[in-house]
């Protein structure tokens, strides 16, 4: 069961921690109920009695029965028509009965009061002093986004991205110590073939010595024979035709020479193929640079394409939560109210944000508890007492002191006779 407008309309607690016995009833109409005293004397038992009554088991720790008493008891009664009653034990059992006020106890009473508690815990000065890193947790949990696998996904990402951007950078410095050669060939040159093609030259110009040492020879036989052509006649005729197959062979020699490059040249080639193959190595090694580096900025732009899609997907998540408060917002940093970060917004803003979580964050129980209210300043208890009219909420406030008119002053763990209301 649930109504938006519960409040608490009579307080009653019994050896809670440091309160005796003490009755509170505050006014139906009061948004702010200020619970003052000094130190010591029981003010945050009071506002402890409420969560202990309301929370259960999950608020209730050991040792909170007053030293020396047998059990503590706590009783609230709600402007719906409710009645919580609940005695706990030294050990922090308790027993707890939820029944209305015209009679009969209600089956499942902490789950009764689960659907109307909220997060009663929820102090909004708490929240405002909270570091960033708590105020974000609070949040996420209150709007059910916890982006921590996400976050975790990311900065593999990131990482893997990062890496893939070093390596890219590594390769790009080391393809920037190398120019490319536009005149060398696109494969090395082979030093064999170089040297297959010399020896070919140098014996086609050997056997061109060999045969021109023949044409000399057979010419000084000619000359010979002719000298004695009568006697050697048959023998010239006979060389005459020799020499015609040695002047042909000859002249295909020289004709195929001149097809052939000079050794020089061969030679010239050969010592400076070194340089044309370093050359080609060169330009291998920068188009495989080049292709690796390709390879690596196409994985960079894919894992920043990802990261943004995750970035876009977990800032739609945010835009599309039901956050309490118009104007808030968070990411992976912190909290922000109207874009600026929650850490430097005015205190009155922070107070304005907290009071509305607060009320978001127990929407069935109209009740807020406020611990350290001494910290809050004329102004600021003004603006909260406001806020609690706003909101719909009774703010049960605990201040250092007496001084404040309303409040309700607790002495020695009861309530100061004069400033019981209704009592």
């Amino acid at each position: 069961m649930s109504d938006k407008n519960t409040r608490i309309t009579m307080l009653q607690a019994e050896n809670i921690k440091r309160l005796r016995a003490v009755t509170v009833r505050p006014d139906p109409k009061q948004g702010l109920v200020i619970i003052g005293g000094d130190n010591a004397q029981g003010k945050s038992s009071l506002l402890d009695s409420i969560q202990y009554a309301m929370a259960g088991k999950r608020a209730i720790p050991a040792n909170v029965v007053r030293h020396g008493s047998a059990e503590g008891e706590v009783t609230i009664e709600l402007d719906n028509g409710l009645i919580i009653e609940r005695k706990v034990l030294p050990d922090g059992k308790s027993e707890l009965v939820v029944s209305y006020k015209d009679g009969g106890r209600l089956s499942g009473p902490q789950t009764i009061l689960n659907e109307m508690y909220g997060s009663l815990s929820f102090d909004p000065l708490e929240f405002s002093n909270m570091p960033a890193a708590k105020q974000l947790e609070v949040v996420r949990e209150m709007t059910g986004l916890d982006f921590a696998q996400h976050d975790r996904k990311r900065e593999a990402l990131y990482n893997q991205r990062r890496d893939v951007n070093r390596d890219a950078n590594r390769l790009r410095k080391q393809r920037e110590a190398y120019a490319w050669d536009s005149d060398a060939p696109p494969e090395e040159v082979s030093v064999q073939d170089l040297y297959a093609e010399l020896k070919a030259v140098e014996a086609l110009e050997s056997g061109l010595e060999d045969v021109q040492s023949d044409v000399e020879a057979v010419t000084a036989r000619i000359a010979e024979a002719e000298a004695q052509i009568k006697r050697l006649q048959e023998l010239v005729e006979r060389d005459k035709g020799l020499l015609n197959g040695l002047h042909d062979t000859l002249e295909k020699a020289s004709a195929e020479l001149k097809t052939k490059r000079r050794q020089d040249e061969i030679l010239t080639e050969i010592e400076g193929i070194e340089e044309i193959n370093n050359a080609v190595r060169r330009n291998k090694q920068i188009a495989a640079l080049d292709k690796e580096l390709e390879e690596l900025e196409g994985q960079s732009e894919c894992l920043t394409a990802n990261l943004e899609k995750m970035d876009t997907a977990k800032a739609k998540a945010i835009a599309d939560a039901k956050l309490p408060v118009p104007g808030l917002s968070f990411d992976s940093d912190g909290l922000y109210f109207n874009g600026v970060a929650f850490s430097e917004c005015s205190g009155a803003e922070k107070l304005r944000v907290s009071v509305a979580m607060s009320a978001a964050a127990n929407p069935n129980l109209r009740v807020l508890l406020v611990r350290d209210g001494s910290l809050l300043d004329d102004k600021s208890l003004t603006l909260l007492a406001a806020l609690a009219e706003e909101h719909d909420l009774q703010v049960w406030l605990e201040r250092v002191g007496d001084k404040d008119p309303a409040a309700v002053v607790i002495e020695d763990g009861t309530v100061r006779q004069s400033a019981q209301k209704g009592d």
